[in-house]
């Protein structure tokens, strides 16, 4: 209901409550507060909210156009309507000037005060749809307002912004202060649906939690929230925390406050704190830069949260890794003998290395672990069908890509050196390829035949079925290939009165004269002189 309490002010009793009357028929469940003059209804207005007064002019204590001065000053989203009597008109309407929505003529009918709440109801409608209308396009700039904001401090992150263009939004930044990179994850198992919704209200929790002043120590101003990009990970929300007056000791007590909060919360939160910048916002590349190898120590904490201090920890990023030859060879001779127990075994044994005290910089173990990994996967190039190995190459970096713990990491090269050892177990049947592809070139020597061609074929990699045929054969492809349509086109120049021309296609030939200088080459002299000489022989 839009009019859901009304006040009537006039000194007649009887024109009082039945104008009283009246409205409460017209306003069913409406409060209709019936007032005797105009300093009592000014009152009531005051006590309550209330969408309409009804006024006569002649009242004692506050007179009808005294009321009107008031309300619409002090409560201009009341809707006053005068009640005057036909001699009283002109002095009325000279009200209007005060604010008066609408005027009543006494004696008024009932027709009358139904087509006023009409008009009333539906001025009170047209405000309200322009206050919707309003709040949206509020919203909508507050919305710009804050993208804007967000993309300047990613800007200001990453140093990407001109310094002549200094953002004038962050006065706070002139001050000292610490730069945190966050990752947090939601722990809790449901549908898609639910999921969704309850890492809606975790980060609206954790925005919260940022920034609340005292938890930092800040007082003069709050934290500044930078939404960042999720990664390969989509599971793991990113942000940047910008603390203006902070140190790092606080910094670190704030977040392992809100990581202890949101922990009940079913989150996992991980945070990098960056050491403390002088003046913050010409030092915000760096320190993000800090915050983020800081942060990258959460690979040995995948299942608790943990915040991690640059000042403790930029020593270790420097650490060189343990010589990993011993491994790298027990792996590869395990892989190459199909061992899995021997994989699975290097790969613990060299994981209980890497944990030990002081750790070792996540980012170069991985890169090595994994570089290790591929290497060994490469030699199999070649012994499979080059689309298995396609799709063996390109799983093995898109699961590197995810892995994000040091459990993880392990958990995929073990699984990516078993599926090479299953690769080399093949090896003892590339011989038998190579016999078929001599066959095959051996009943079809008319044929354009290449290398790739008979590699399709036997499911090879071309450069390892070339190697292959070197191997068994002792010559190239292309010499063996040569050799047999030459001696194919000596069978045919003996044995057929087949021309010299027809001879060269059926060996593979389409070229006469080509044909017919790379067989003066073999055998030193033209097809139709071997022909004659090997034809008087017999």
């Amino acid at each position: 209901m839009l009019i859901d309490r009304v006040v009537v002010a006039d000194d007649e009793k009887i024109q009082r409550d039945v104008l009283a009357a009246v409205l409460k028929k017209l306003l069913p469940g409406a409060e209709v507060i019936s007032c005797s003059d105009g300093q009592e209804a000014y009152e009531e207005i005051g006590r309550k909210e209330t969408q309409l007064l009804l006024t006569d002019i002649c009242m004692p204590r506050l007179d009808g156009i005294g009321l009107v001065e008031k309300v619409s000053a002090e409560y201009p989203r009341v809707k006053i309507v005068l009640i005057s009597a036909y001699q009283e008109f002109e002095y009325a309407r000279s009200a209007i000037r005060f604010g008066v929505s609408e005027y009543l003529l006494k004696p008024f009918r009932m027709e009358d005060a139904r087509k006023l709440v009409g008009r009333i109801s539906a001025m009170l409608e047209e405000e309200r749809e322009q206050g919707r209308r309003q709040n949206r396009y509020d919203a909508m700039l507050e919305r710009e307002k804050v993208q804007e904001r967000q993309k300047i401090l990613k800007k200001l992150l990453t140093g990407a912004w001109e310094k002549k263009i200094l953002p004038k939004d962050f006065p706070e930044l002139e001050n000292p202060g610490v730069v945190v990179m966050i990752r947090w994850k939601n722990m809790e198992k449901g549908t898609p649906g639910h999921r969704e919704e309850t890492e809606r209200s975790q980060a609206e929790a954790l925005r919260k939690a940022l920034q609340d002043k005292k938890r930092f120590g800040l007082y003069r101003s709050e934290g500044l929230t930078v939404e960042l990009d999720r990664g390969l990970n989509k599971q793991e929300h990113r942000c940047a925390l910008l603390l203006p007056g902070a140190d790092e000791e606080k910094a670190v007590l704030g977040l392992d406050s809100v990581a202890a909060e949101l922990k009940d919360k079913g989150v996992v939160l991980w945070a990098g704190v960056s050491g403390a910048c002088e003046k913050l916002l010409w030092q915000l590349p760096e320190a993000a830069g800090q915050a983020d190898e800081a942060l990258a120590f959460h690979f040995y904490k995948p299942g608790e949260s943990g915040v991690f201090l640059y000042r403790k920890l930029h020593a270790v990023l420097e650490r060189p890794l343990p010589p990993f030859s011993v491994y790298e060879r027990r792996l590869r001779e395990a892989v190459r003998k199909g061992e899995q127990k021997e994989i699975r075994r290097a790969l613990e044994q060299l994981k209980g290395e890497l944990a030990q005290n002081p750790l070792f910089y996540p980012n170069k173990v991985k890169h090595r672990i994994s570089s290790v990994v591929f290497s060994v996967i490469r030699e199999v190039e070649g012994m499979i069908a080059q689309g298995e190995y396609d799709i063996l190459l390109n799983e093995s970096y898109e699961r590197y890509a995810q892995c994000d713990c040091m459990e993880q990491l392990f958990v995929i090269s073990a699984e990516l050196l078993e599926e090479t050892a299953a690769c080399f177990l093949q090896a003892p049947k590339d011989y038998d390829a190579v016999e078929s592809c001599v066959a095959w070139m051996r009943q079809h020597p008319e044929e354009d035949i290449s290398l790739q061609t008979l590699a399709d074929m036997v499911h090879f990699h071309p450069n390892y079925l070339s190697a292959q045929i070197k191997k068994k054969l002792g010559v190239s492809f292309s010499s063996y290939l040569l050799t047999l349509r030459m001696e194919t086109a000596c069978r045919l120049l003996t044995q057929t009165d087949c021309r010299v021309l027809d001879i060269a296609r059926r060996c593979g030939f389409r070229d006469g004269s080509y044909f017919n200088r790379m067989f003066r080459r073999e055998y030193g002299m033209s097809p139709e002189q071997f022909r004659k000489v090997h034809t008087s022989c017999r």
